[in-house]
């Protein structure tokens, strides 16, 4: 009876196995398949397709789709492709780009695409595919597979279009925003793309080839965000050129330069531009937030009554903006210079320098400060540089507190030192109380120092005499 039973439970768990392997196969299975055609022949035979197949053998791509590798096309039908611009057939170069913008690599299938997928065309562009449209382009029939690769018929074309970097460089003329960023190119060297001619026999290091390596860039791509990427979306807003104007000239107080070969204008006017790009693709002006936060964290209002216009572009949107008003006092943000983290010293005295962390009985927090005692040394200093600093008065705020010595608190100076002008914007001298002393841990305003010009300056953390220096941090806030 047991043998019975267990040969019974036997076939049971087989025959679902069995269920189950065959509704997985219903799952997977491709419908409509020939594996005797490649793409090129099964979209020739298909008439609706026959303008299609004109602009593949038109644009040299016949070669690819009879090609042994692995794709997936988006076919447009005739009736589709009647609202092509005549100027993409006119211009080979113009047609093979609309063509590869309807072809990838590696196969997509419908069921594959439940939620919508941002798939990389052979035209280096991004479309979006999913279970009902390939872009804005409805599917008609689709999940065609044959020997290399996937066939989807759609009901409109789908044509590339510019990126938000190339929307900026076509239309500098149009706009004085977009004029000054494409202004900030310049030829940096690229060793991946430079020809090796020999290894230098001193330093083991490449020696390339003059002339060799060299590539376009832009510091606005490089320091805000890659306005070329088409795998990112963005948001860009462009200012008309009286508020652009307005806005630049509002910040050239600040930015007074000790070089003639810096310029004051292109600083106000970098000062704009850096927070007016965002790596999220709003699609409309009712999904941006009434207050925007930038990359260099600067807080950007937003008003949809200043919306000129709205441009959808193959990486984001770009916002033409009538006004995009930054209030002045939002443009300078405070600056925090920790203590521990210096950016150098007078002289070495790393025997005496001891980066520490310590509870703050008051909070019950700890921090890390800086303290260097026993250095021997009149007026030994640490440093913390700030490039790129506005001529501007910061209120300064300092938190130190004396931990290791019994007698009473000592005294040491916060002064900002202008590299550029080799001269002291001003000097402020603190006591630094015993740590048992009332307000010991407290933050202490020092008062302020007004910065002449714009560049770089180091905030020196200086020892009256010979003694000792501490500090938890520095806190620079703007008064604009």
């Amino acid at each position: 009876m047991y043998k019975k039973k267990s040969i019974a439970g036997i076939v049971l768990f087989v025959a679902l196995a069995l269920a189950g392997c065959n509704k997985w196969k219903d799952h997977t299975a491709v419908e409509q398949q020939d594996l005797t055609q490649n793409l090129l022949q099964t979209i020739a035979s298909n008439p609706s397709l026959s303008k299609f197949t004109e602009y593949v053998h038109t644009a040299g791509l016949d070669s690819l789709l009879q090609a042994t590798k692995t794709f997936t096309v988006w076919a447009p039908t005739n009736t589709a492709l009647q609202a092509i611009d005549p100027a993409i057939p006119a211009d080979v170069n113009k047609l093979k780009a609309f063509v590869l913008n309807h072809i990838s690599n590696q196969l997509y299938f419908i069921r594959d695409v439940q939620a919508a997928v941002n798939i990389q065309m052979l035209s280096g562009k991004y479309n979006l595919f999913n279970t009902i449209k390939f872009g804005e382009a409805a599917l008609g029939a689709t999940d065609r597979y044959v020997n290399n690769g996937v066939l989807h018929i759609i009901n409109g074309i789908v044509p590339p279009v510019q990126n938000i970097w190339e929307f900026i460089n076509s239309t500098t003329a149009q706009y004085a925003q977009n004029a000054y960023i494409v202004s900030l190119n310049y030829n940096g060297f690229d060793p991946a793309t430079a020809i090796i001619d020999s290894i230098s026999v001193n330093t083991g290091l490449p020696i390339y080839r003059p002339g060799t390596g060299v590539v376009a860039r832009n510091y606005f791509n490089e320091r805000v965000y890659d306005m070329k990427r088409e795998d990112r979306q963005y948001t860009y807003f462009v200012m008309q050129d009286a508020n652009f104007v307005v806005e630049a000239d509002s910040l050239k107080k600040y930015y007074p330069t000790v070089s003639a070969a810096v310029s004051t204008d292109s600083l106000a006017k970098w000062n704009v531009v850096k927070d007016l790009a965002y790596e999220v693709a709003y699609q409309n002006p009712l999904a941006i937030p009434a207050t925007l936060l930038s990359r260099s964290g600067i807080t950007v209002p937003f008003n949809t009554t200043f919306v000129v216009d709205v441009k959808k572009l193959s990486n984001g949107y770009v916002y033409i903006m009538s006004k995009m008003d930054v209030p002045t006092v939002n443009k300078f943000i405070p600056i925090i210079l920790q203590g521990e983290s210096p950016s150098g010293f007078l002289s070495d005295k790393t025997g005496n320098t001891n980066y520490r962390i310590r509870r703050n009985p008051v909070t019950g927090i700890n921090f890390s400060d800086i303290m260097v005692t026993g250095h021997g040394v009149t007026t030994y200093y640490s440093f913390y540089r700030v490039n790129e600093s506005p001529s501007i008065k910061y209120q300064v705020y300092a938190s130190a507190a004396n931990d290791f010595q019994g007698t009473a608190g000592f005294n040491q100076t916060i002064n900002a030192w202008h590299t550029g002008l080799a001269a002291v914007q001003g000097t402020l001298t603190h006591a630094v109380p015993l740590f048992s002393a009332a307000g010991a841990y407290n933050e202490v305003n020092l008062g302020t120092i007004t910065i002449s010009k714009f560049g770089t300056v180091d905030w020196r953390l200086t020892a009256v005499t010979t003694g000792p220096i501490v500090l938890d941090y520095l806190r620079l806030v703007p008064l604009p």
